[in-house]
């Protein structure tokens, strides 16, 4: 995950021009897990999203078919995705 700066928000141009492992990382995993399914290098894959608890941060959306996923990272292991993310 990537943690901007406090007050970064409210400058668009600046929260958007991030190189594109940050921009997928935060905020755009929606948009990179869609276009992963619509070319679908694999079958049997769909969409997954992760809601955190009411207070914590962190929506996320990656493609997966039950044991690999695909996120901003690269393919993983879905065993090793899920505690990466919510070590952050």
């Amino acid at each position: 995950m990537y943690w901007p700066e406090p007050g970064l928000k409210r400058h668009p141009q600046r929260r958007w021009a991030k190189p594109d492992h940050i921009f997928f990382g935060f905020g755009a995993c929606h948009i990179l897990c869609g276009v992963y399914l619509r070319i679908a290098p694999m079958p049997g894959f769909y969409a997954e999203r992760i809601l955190p608890a009411p207070g914590f941060p962190g929506t996320h959306i990656y493609a997966t078919d039950g044991q690999i996923c695909f996120d901003f990272h690269g393919y993983t292991r879905r065993d090793r995705l899920l505690p990466r993310y919510w070590a952050g």
